[in-house]
C-alpha cells in the first residue's frame, strides 16, 4: 500500500513539475510545450518570435502530436503557422527546427490539392478545420504556434 501512494505521488509530482516548466499562456502535450499567438505575424517573424521565447514553430512530428495540434487549431477556428517549409528544394518539405523530412510513410494532414503553391507558396499553416496548407511565407500574417521541449527552456 505504501508502494502504491509513493508511486502516485512521484506520478503526480513529476505531471506537475513538467506541466509548472511550460509557463503561462502555454499548453503542456507529452514532452512539449505549446504556445497559441493572439497577433499574426509572417512565417519568417513567427520563426524569430519562437525562437525569442526558446522554441521553434511546432511541429507535427507524430500522430499523437498532429493530432493534438489539430484540436487546439479547431478550439482557436483560425489559420497558424506551423514549422514546415520547401524554401531550400522545392517539393521537398522540411520540419525547419528537427529538419525532419515530410515523407509519404511520416504524418501529413495536407488538405487535397496541397501543397500547390510552386515556388511561391514555401511555407506551412494549418488551418482552422486541422489541414495544411503552403502559403506564402511573406505574404500573409497568419497566428502562429511555437512549440518548446520545457527542460531545454
Amino acid at each position: 500500500m505504501l508502494y502504491i501512494l509513493c508511486a502516485s505521488f512521484l506520478l503526480a509530482y513529476n505531471f506537475i513539475s513538467v506541466a509548472g516548466q511550460c509557463g503561462q499562456g502555454w499548453l503542456h502535450h507529452d514532452s512539449s510545450c505549446y504556445f497559441m499567438s493572439r497577433d499574426t505575424l509572417t512565417w519568417v517573424e513567427a520563426m524569430t518570435m519562437c525562437r525569442l521565447h526558446g522554441g521553434y514553430l511546432a511541429e507535427a512530428t507524430s500522430d499523437r502530436e498532429g493530432h493534438f495540434l489539430e484540436n487546439q487549431v479547431k478550439v482557436f477556428a483560425r489559420e497558424f503557422w506551423i514549422g514546415g517549409s520547401d524554401a531550400i528544394v522545392e517539393g521537398e518539405w522540411v520540419w525547419q527546427n528537427s529538419k525532419a523530412e515530410l515523407r509519404p510513410s511520416s504524418y501529413s494532414n495536407w488538405y487535397p490539392g496541397n501543397p500547390n503553391g510552386g515556388g511561391v507558396e514555401n511555407c506551412m499553416a494549418i488551418a482552422a478545420d486541422g489541414t495544411w496548407r503552403d502559403e506564402a511565407c511573406h505574404g500573409s500574417s497568419l497566428y502562429y504556434i511555437c512549440e518548446m521541449n520545457p527542460s531545454q527552456k
